[in-house]
């Protein structure tokens, strides 16, 4: 099937471009090719703060004057503009918002500063004085997140890097996986083998623009995924979306299966399905390498309902907000919900309250992906979620996405 299916059923989900893929892709094409490239004008602002910054470092390289470099609340642009910034010559100041700045990132500084980077941390935020680097190895830790590695392996061609080593333990691997991937598709090539990334330059490459730029966000997706469990009778097509993309969290397409929710490529796209399933009474996920799931599988235990314990949620509270407590804090208005000392979040959704004396108003905290999350719980809920504006972020058109679909639903009634 070439175009998109249509049938009276099937609603047709508009996800916003990845924008780990691109974030990515921009730094690449900006640090190998020497350009900027253009981005779509809906594109999250997260990707927007990115294009605007290189456009910024472009015009002012080699400038004698201090450039300051503001990255908003956006952690990806602080943690890979501090590598490529010390490697790009000219003076600088990187800074952010309030939240931002109070984010980890010592340990990058630190393993910059070991093979020279000239960096100077200040309560608001960072100055650089950018030149060649050049280093054959680096260590770097990557408990807290693995923005610190993918930043380093970032600008590996350009210090001539051949070893980087990853202080074990390590979190999100697949986000480091996927700058491997996209490295390795524009001059290198980097092997892994367990804590160790071997980075060798790669004679024959291929420009992943193209291939990349128009690939959907399987982080998004999966707030469809979980209408589709909740509304099984509707079907979800997902245009530019693939099972065999390089973005980690597409392991969505797997664990809904315990939901009766199954993926099939279909023309240019994902079609999901719904299989009559009989739920568990318990449901165990690993978020180690998936943290950005975690909110939405939260809620959808307590709407399903279902009992479900979300492990390795350490990295949670060095978000855009303290993500884990926010999410245990709010989901206690809905059912039971226990946060361990080992950074598990245990929701017994079968459990769940089922009434309330008025509507309960939650907080987003200024979290794109609390709030999408918590828009979840309207479904059985007489809920509204606070400080809406913020999944810009991520997914500027959600709110217009979810209005279709709520119009969708009552003209098929």
């Amino acid at each position: 099937m070439d175009e998109n299916p249509i049938e009276k059923n099937i609603f047709t989900v508009s996800l916003p471009t990845s924008k780990s893929v691109l974030i990515r892709l921009l730094l690449i094409r900006f640090l190998y090719a020497n350009e900027v490239i253009a981005i779509e004008e809906n594109s999250s602002e997260d990707v927007k703060i990115v294009h605007s910054n290189l456009q910024i470092i472009s015009k002012h390289t080699n400038s004698n004057e201090e450039i300051t470099i503001h990255v908003k609340d956006c952690g990806a642009a602080y943690r890979f503009f501090l590598s490529l910034l010390t490697v790009t010559k000219g003076k600088w100041f990187l800074t952010g918002n309030e939240r931002l700045l109070t984010r980890p990132i010592a340990p990058l500084i630190k393993s910059l500063q070991s093979i020279g980077a000239n960096i100077v941390q200040t309560p608001n935020g960072i100055h650089i004085i950018g030149n060649e680097l050049v280093a054959s190895e680096i260590e770097i830790e990557s408990e807290i997140t693995s923005q610190w590695a993918s930043s380093l392996l970032l600008i590996a061609k350009k210090i001539h890097l051949k070893k980087l080593t990853l202080i074990p333990p390590i979190n999100s691997l697949i986000y480091i996986t996927l700058t491997c991937d996209l490295l390795n598709l524009n001059g290198l090539n980097i092997h892994q083998k367990e804590n160790l990334f071997f980075i060798k330059t790669a004679e024959n490459t291929q420009s992943t623009f193209e291939i990349t730029n128009r690939e959907k966000d399987w982080s998004s997706a999966i707030f469809w995924y979980a209408l589709a469990a909740i509304y099984n009778n509707y079907l979800f097509y997902f245009p530019h979306l693939s099972l065999q993309s390089l973005q980690g969290d597409k392991i969505i397409a797997s664990w809904f299966q315990n939901f009766g929710i199954y993926s099939q490529e279909v023309g240019n796209g994902i079609l999901t399905t719904y299989r009559l399933t009989t739920l568990n009474n318990f449901y165990e996920f690993d978020l180690a390498n998936h943290p950005d799931l975690a909110m939405v599988l939260a809620v959808l235990a307590i709407l399903l309902p279902c009992n479900l314990s979300l492990k390795n949620l350490k990295t949670l509270n060095y978000k855009e907000s303290e993500r884990l407590t926010i999410l245990s804090n709010s989901l206690t208005h809905f059912a039971p919900t226990e946060a361990t000392k080992d950074h598990q979040l245990i929701i017994y959704g079968k459990q769940r309250f089922t009434t309330f004396e008025q509507p309960i108003a939650l907080d987003s905290h200024e979290d794109h992906r609390l709030a999408i999350a918590f828009s979840l719980l309207s479904c059985r809920y007489p809920i509204s979620v606070k400080n809406k504006s913020c999944v810009k972020k991520s997914y500027p058109t959600f709110w217009n996405e979810l209005a279709e679909f709520q119009n969708f639903t009552k003209n098929l009634t």
